[in-house]
């Protein structure tokens, strides 16, 4: 499943809409949840990273605050969005339910499984195939204990396979 959403997320999003596509690799690229995804203010983008605020009404999942760094990918999804805005949300609001309808089209037309929630994993692995500690992951990714980051660690095989080939002793 990672290495398939990973090629979604590069050479695939073609086969969504243009609009769609900022919005899969905005998810692809910070791991948001659905809801933060449509909670997203444009005052939330900051200089240093996106702040995931907890607000009343627009509660996270975790009840508190979190700040994101920005990846390339992330800014270029961004710019997209924002230049598309005509409110205070980076994506005009919807219902969660159809936000993951297109998200579900455009997966099965890229031939791929999943749900939008598979991007989430996919933003993880990546950062632990970087090098990140795990404890910096569990604190990006607004996890309450690390057992569930590990849950979300999952390594694309290729990879496995070059680290440990690489080892001499």
């Amino acid at each position: 499943m990672f290495c398939a959403y990973s090629k979604f997320c590069d050479s695939r999003l073609n086969v969504a809409y243009f609009y769609h596509q900022a919005i899969w690799r905005l998810a692809a690229n910070t791991g948001l949840r659905r809801a933060e995804l449509l909670n997203l203010e444009l005052g939330d983008l900051r200089d240093n990273g996106i702040y995931i605020v907890s607000r009343v009404g627009r509660r996270t999942k975790s009840g508190k605050w979190r700040l994101i760094p920005y990846t390339n990918g992330a800014r270029k999804a961004i710019k997209v969005l924002a230049e598309e805005t005509k409110g205070e949300y980076l994506i005009p609001q919807k219902h969660k339910d159809s936000l993951s309808r297109a998200f579900k089209v455009c997966a099965e037309r890229a031939g791929l499984p999943g749900s939008l929630h598979c991007l989430r994993h996919t933003y993880a692995s990546h950062l632990v195939m970087a090098g990140v500690p795990l404890r910096a992951i569990q604190q990006v990714m607004g996890h309450s204990t690390i057992t569930v980051t590990e849950k979300y660690a999952h390594l694309d095989p290729d990879y496995l396979d070059s680290r440990i080939g690489e080892l001499v002793i």
